[in-house]
C-alpha cells in the first residue's frame, strides 16, 4: 500500500502495517499500550494483555520491525510512553516498574544494526 498524501491511520500495528510497502513512509507517531499482564485489565482499563513482560517486549519488537521496514531513510518514529508500574501481588507498596522507553529504544536500535 502507497500513501499519496499525509493521512492518520488509526491501526492495530501487526495487522495493518505488514500491508504498507518497504520505505513508504516519512513519519510513524505512535503510543503504544503499556504493558498489562492478564487478569489486571480491569484495573488498568485495557484490552490489550499479555502473560508475561517477554511477550509484551516479542509484541513490540514485531511492531519496531514493520515500522523500520516501512520507514523511508532518514525519517522519523516518535513514540510516547513512559515508564510503566505494576503493583505485585494487589500490594499497593511493591510495585515493579518497566522503564519501556528504554526497551522500545534499543528494540528499535537492534533494527538499524542489522
Amino acid at each position: 500500500m502507497v500513501l499519496d498524501a499525509s493521512k492518520f491511520i488509526p491501526a492495530e500495528a501487526t495487522e495493518k502495517l505488514p500491508a504498507f510497502d518497504d520505505k513508504c513512509i516519512d513519519l510513524v507517531v505512535t503510543a503504544p499500550p503499556g504493558f498489562t499482564e492478564k487478569g489486571k485489565e480491569q484495573i488498568y482499563g485495557t484490552s490489550y494483555l499479555w502473560d508475561t513482560f517477554d511477550d509484551y517486549i516479542d509484541y513490540m519488537d514485531k511492531v519496531f520491525t514493520e515500522v523500520y521496514r516501512m520507514l523511508k531513510n532518514q525519517r522519523y518514529c516518535v513514540v510516547m510512553t513512559g515508564d510503566h508500574e505494576m503493583v505485585c501481588g494487589g500490594d499497593r507498596e511493591k510495585v515493579k516498574k518497566y522503564p519501556l522507553a528504554a526497551y522500545f529504544t534499543l528494540l528499535y536500535h537492534e533494527k538499524r544494526c542489522l
